[in-house]
């Protein structure tokens, strides 16, 4: 597919209306500019160029880098990351943090497998939404504002958005490896792009 003017229009040297793209990654980042673009429609169809969406995408990596800072600097002291080293998402090695809040569990097990599906299939703008939605208010809007009143949540909260950062690293690979390397680069692997994709045991 073709990336059109505001307009719906080819873009062209003659009409004067070719956008470069570096001009955008410059403005809004190139996380921001491929989550639009992704976003944009499913694969193999046009779509219009939406600077609105660039700044929503933009806005919605900062909200994963504030999300980051509050797991980081919230952290219990007595939290011990290493219990659930090499983690990894399954209906068995996920018992402990069922026992925590099993309807949050479930809901992000379905976002897995939502996921996984869309990508699967190459949807990937249907996955891409399903990202944003799940990271934005199931997690930021319900998890982290339960998170702040109830300290026995955080080990959830830390590893849901675990998984969350490794689904968006194919669409947002820049900050979701930075956040990586601050919060989760002790665990086996040093690179997030070496890490198990989520839920492959569903």
């Amino acid at each position: 597919g073709l990336v059109l003017d505001s307009q719906g229009k080819k873009m062209s040297k003659s009409k004067g209306n070719v956008i470069d793209p570096l001009d955008y990654v410059e403005k809004y980042g190139a996380d921001s500019l491929r989550m639009a673009l992704i976003m944009g429609a499913p694969a193999g169809n046009d779509q219009n160029f939406n600077e609105p969406r660039l700044v929503g995408c933009r806005n919605f990596g900062n909200k994963v880098w504030n999300m980051a800072r509050f797991i980081e600097f919230s952290k219990p002291e007595d939290f011990d990351f290493t219990k659930f080293a090499n983690f990894n998402i399954s209906e068995s090695n996920y018992e402990d943090l069922k026992k925590i809040d099993s309807e949050i569990v479930s809901r992000h097990l379905e976002f897995l497998k939502n996921v996984r599906n869309s990508f699967e299939h190459f949807k990937f703008n249907e996955g891409a939404e399903e990202i944003y939605q799940y990271v934005w208010h199931e997690i930021a809007d319900n998890l982290i504002e339960k998170a702040k009143n109830n300290k026995d949540l955080y080990p959830l909260l830390y590893f849901i958005f675990r998984d969350s950062l490794l689904v968006l690293h194919p669409i947002m690979p820049f900050i979701t490896e930075k956040i990586w390397q601050s919060l989760y680069s002790k665990e086996k692997s040093t690179s997030i792009s070496d890490t198990t994709w989520p839920g492959l045991e569903i």
